[in-house]
């Protein structure tokens, strides 16, 4: 499971360093962490991972906002989003086509070497699914972050930082190099 720390980092890290403005990245980051309000209703993987569902939301709330300068924001809120329900998959089961396909799904990839007098390489990518039941929970323990997940939000969280700056310091016509 991802947790909180990389679905919000990962979005921020992106956004910025394709070009959107931080102030308006760490808004649209924030919006990667919705799926997981489900929790507070005892229900974790629930409707709010549905692809599906956030297309037909997303185009719903387009067509409204179409004549307003919103859209834009709509779609980057929107892809926020979307890579928490993409970054759940790579982790475990998540009803990501859910209503129209009744299964959770899960990804998983890696990459092993075995390094000996011949080195060899072995790839596995596996889909697997598994019903989706939309089941409460009593209580759930989760990581808000793991050490894993603290470094590469740090390294993500940097280079967004590094980039802010040197940014910053071109707007005020300082050499940076």
């Amino acid at each position: 499971m991802s947790e909180p720390l990389i679905h919000f980092a990962i979005p921020l890290a992106s956004l910025v360093l394709a070009g959107i403005g931080y102030r308006k990245a760490l808004v649209f980051s924030i919006f990667a962490l919705i799926p997981d309000a489900d929790a507070l209703f005892h229900i974790h993987r629930s409707q709010s991972h549905s692809l599906i569902l956030l297309v037909v939301v997303t185009a719903v709330a387009y067509l409204l906002l179409i004549r307003t300068k919103y859209r834009t924001y709509l779609l980057f809120a929107s892809l926020g989003v979307a890579s928490h329900i993409l970054l759940d998959i790579f982790g475990w089961y998540t009803p990501a086509l859910w209503p129209l396909w009744d299964q959770s799904i899960q990804i998983n990839a890696e990459l092993i070497a075995h390094i000996a007098s011949q080195p060899t390489f072995t790839f596995n990518f596996k889909i697997l699914t598994i019903p989706t039941i939309f089941e409460p929970f009593k209580a759930v323990d989760a990581p808000i972050f793991t050490s894993e997940g603290l470094i590469i939000s740090t390294l993500l969280l940097a280079a967004v930082s590094v980039k802010t700056i040197r940014n910053k310091l071109k707007k005020h016509g300082e050499k940076v190099s």
